[in-house]
């Protein structure tokens, strides 16, 4: 008898199971769901034990109308109100003929669910768990009094995204974007970077200056920049590979990402330089003399749009000084918008870099063009050969191309050490012994203690 009740039960479980799956999936924001679907009808009305994750659920019993029960007015209501992401457990007595089978728990897993990962239950129990026993619901705490009960769980800002891609799990390019955002993100900021500022240089040149001057290209410039830190803060915003190198060296920014980052912003300068060209095409051909005639280091030549050519008169160690010492201010500066026990700029970081940007242009571009970016000027560069220009490209400056490849990451290495060492007190290898140089020691004896005792 008991086994032939067992067997239509387990059915009936099983349905309303998959019943309660459907239902939750189907709701589209957790602020909402209450209003269309209240789990705790179908959990009363249902016999059957099945763990509901209401980490991304945000439940107002408060509206339903069994909370005003005064047999489930003790219902913790700071539970529900002030821990909205936690884990909580709903199990409702067994209906079966053993009297001796008492109500076990189904809980729910707590973590947090990957962005790729499933919802799945866990056999863990969870800090909180509600049981019905009769008429009587109960709350029962496994976290005593320690912080995480007093307090909650944090969290997460960015369940909303995570709901989102989850909601969609089938889109091939949600996981896609996600996995490459960052990545994507240096490659559209270098690219509005080097629209506005090899725009506007090409502005300038093609009109002989009747459209801008000097100053117009430093403003340019400023505006890219500014622009292009907007456009790529998800990443970080560094836009320049030496920026990327010197975090990694000064704050513990993944070597892993360097590469990646460093692809991407050349990428990402070759592809707006390529643009500017398509836009100005005919302009240039104008200027040149010209279809397809393409010229380096001549009064009517077009190169200097798209990568910077030094002065004649400059040598080679002034080449890479002016570089080194505009570098130097660059990371310098952006160290100090960056430091909140400084003064720092907050959300105004972006409008901090265009003043800096503005001002190494103004009273440091004339010698060399202000690189300071070896994408900036390596992918323009390499994108102008690829379009006719020729090896000049190259040779030109007696080979200046390898000087704003080389002198930005040394000039940054020294503007990042610099105000680490004078002015940064937070964490960074400079404020460690020997200035971060015991790790480097052989044997890893600057990570090491010597124990003085025998």
């Amino acid at each position: 008898m008991e086994g032939g009740l067992r067997s239509p039960l387990n059915r009936a479980v099983r349905m309303a199971k998959y019943l309660l799956d459907s239902c939750i999936g189907m709701l589209p924001y957790p602020k909402q769901r209450c209003e269309s679907f209240n789990v705790v009808d179908l959990l009363s009305t249902c016999s059957f034990y099945k763990a509901v994750s209401l980490k991304n659920l945000k439940l107002h019993i408060e509206q339903h109308p069994s909370f005003a029960n005064p047999s489930l007015s003790h219902i913790s209501k700071f539970a529900f109100t002030e821990l909205p992401f936690h884990a909580f457990t709903f199990s409702i007595p067994k209906m079966s003929l053993d009297k001796q089978e008492s109500p076990i728990p189904i809980v729910s897993n707590d973590k947090n669910i990957g962005i790729f990962e499933s919802q799945n239950s866990s056999p863990n129990l969870s800090s909180h768990e509600s049981t019905l026993d009769g008429n009587n619901m109960h709350t029962v705490s496994s976290e005593g009094s320690g912080a995480y009960a007093e307090h909650g769980p944090g969290i997460d800002h960015k369940i909303p995204q995570e709901l989102e891609i989850q909601s969609k799990p089938d889109l091939l390019w949600s996981r896609v974007r996600h996995t490459m955002r960052e990545p994507f993100s240096e490659f559209f900021g270098v690219f509005i970077l080097i629209l506005f500022g090899d725009g506007v240089v090409a502005q300038v040149v093609l009109s002989s200056g009747e459209r801008g001057s000097y100053q117009s290209i430093s403003w340019g410039w400023g505006i890219g920049v500014m622009l292009g830190v907007y456009a790529s803060g998800v990443s970080g915003a560094h836009i320049n590979p030496a920026v990327t190198f010197a975090n990694c060296i000064f704050r513990k920014f993944p070597w892993r990402k360097f590469p990646i980052y460093m692809l991407a912003q050349v990428l990402g300068a070759m592809c707006a330089s390529g643009v500017v060209y398509a836009n100005y095409k005919s302009a240039i051909d104008m200027f040149e003399g010209g279809n397809n005639i393409r010229t380096v280091g001549l009064n009517t030549s077009s190169a200097g749009i798209f990568c910077t050519y030094p002065a004649p008169f400059m040598t080679k160690t002034g080449q890479f000084f002016s570089e080194f010492v505009a570098s130097t201010i660059l990371m310098f500066c952006i160290y100090a918008l960056q430091d909140n026990g400084n003064l720092g700029s907050g959300n105004l970081t972006p409008l901090g870099l265009f003043f800096v940007i503005f001002g190494i242009g103004a009273c440091f571009g004339w010698e060399t063009g202000y690189a300071i970016n070896l994408a900036r000027d390596f992918g323009p560069r390499l994108m102008s050969y690829f379009l006719g220009y020729g090896h000049e490209v190259w040779s030109a400056g007696n080979y200046y191309f390898w000087v704003p490849m080389v002198a930005p990451f040394i000039g940054c290495l020294f503007g990042g050490w610099l105000y680490d060492v004078f002015i940064f007190t937070g964490e960074s290898p400079i404020n460690t012994p020997w200035m971060g140089l015991k790790r480097l020691m052989p044997g890893g004896l600057g990570s090491k203690k010597v124990d003085s005792k025998v």
